[in-house]
């Protein structure tokens, strides 16, 4: 046992560390993450609040917090822009919709019969058997979701609470961390700061990498239900980019319906089109991704590839970014015990 230890010290340390290090990522990670959060957004606004305090004199925290309250209005903004906007189309896309449900009735009435006619049965039996299921159904899924009403409002009130005061540990470690920013000149801070400015860097070029992505998509979206003649194309794209972050998934929340809606109304040459802008996006995204995270961040993208499918699986919908980041941090450990650099 000894010799082996010996003969393969490095790599048993390697292999300790990173499987230390994943089982932080999968059960520690959502307890310190306020915190490593803080930090990073520290790494990023200290320079800035450095330039405030050499041009104006202002305070190393007040120029921070200055910043941070600048970056918090500006998100602030887009949110509430975007999601009023999303909603008034929301809306009018219940409205057109329900304006559409007696001519759906009517059209899913004359093909009950026509069915009926063709099976040699009884006119209005299958109609019946319809309405009645319908009724069924919708008293089971008013009773279920009336008895949850209270219980599902309770939930909701407890993730934002939740959400608001993880936002808040967020905040106050930011301010804690620039008070004492210009003291923590330890070398474990150095290297910390070193380690915090690799992850930075590799932050930046993973949500550039997003945008671009995103962009692609958006646009691939837009070209493609433009030429189905879908209305409303353009908030359909933007919402589909916005959704494509989860993978697979988030595409067909808006695709995947569109193209059944397109068959329901007999435009099949729109489902079709519909179907191949769906495929375009997947592959758009599966394509681009590991290359544009890899080029810059210095990745195989084989690993970069890996390291998404492994952290979604591993840590949840947090793994799109927590599997490449876990990726990356391995791979500088690697590259510091192997190839000292």
């Amino acid at each position: 046992m000894r010799k082996i230890w010996e003969k393969y010290e490095k790599e048993l340390r390697f292999t300790g560390i990173a499987v230390l290090i994943f089982l932080g990522f999968r059960y520690l990670f959502v307890y310190i993450s306020p915190f490593l959060i803080a930090y990073l957004i520290c790494q990023g606004i200290s320079p800035g609040a450095d330039f405030l305090h050499r041009r104006f004199r202002i305070p190393v925290t007040v120029g921070g917090i200055l910043i941070l309250l600048i970056i918090i209005g500006l998100l602030g903004t887009f949110l509430y822009y975007g999601v009023s906007s999303a909603c008034s189309h929301l809306v009018a896309f219940s409205q057109d919709a329900g304006k559409c449900l007696p001519a759906i009735e009517r059209d899913f009435c004359d093909r009950l019969c026509a069915l009926e006619q063709k099976l040699h049965m009884e006119n209005g039996v299958l109609l019946q058997m319809t309405v009645t299921g319908w009724s069924k159904v919708k008293c089971g899924i008013s009773e279920k979701w009336g008895s949850g009403i209270l219980p599902g409002a309770v939930t909701c009130v407890r993730f934002l609470g939740g959400v608001f005061a993880y936002l808040l540990v967020i905040f106050v470690a930011v301010i804690l961390l620039l008070k004492d920013w210009k003291h923590m000149q330890s070398a474990f801070h150095q290297k910390l700061q070193r380690i915090g400015g690799d992850l930075l860097s590799f932050l930046g070029i993973y949500l550039w990498a997003e945008i671009r992505i995103m962009t692609a998509v958006g646009l691939t979206c837009l070209t493609g239900l433009l030429v189905a003649g879908v209305e409303k194309a353009p908030f359909l794209a933007v919402l589909t980019a916005f959704l494509d972050v989860l993978p697979f998934i988030g595409t067909g929340i808006v695709l995947v319906p569109a193209l059944f809606w397109q068959f329901f109304i007999k435009n099949y040459r729109g489902a079709v089109i519909i179907g191949v802008t769906y495929l375009c996006c997947i592959l758009a995204r599966e394509l681009l991704e590991p290359k544009l995270i890899s080029r810059k961040a210095g990745l195989s993208p084989l690993l970069t590839l890996a390291g998404l499918y492994m952290g979604i699986y591993a840590f949840g919908l947090a793994g799109i970014f927590l599997g490449p980041v876990y990726v990356l941090v391995v791979t500088m450990l690697y590259r510091q015990m192997f190839c000292n650099s």
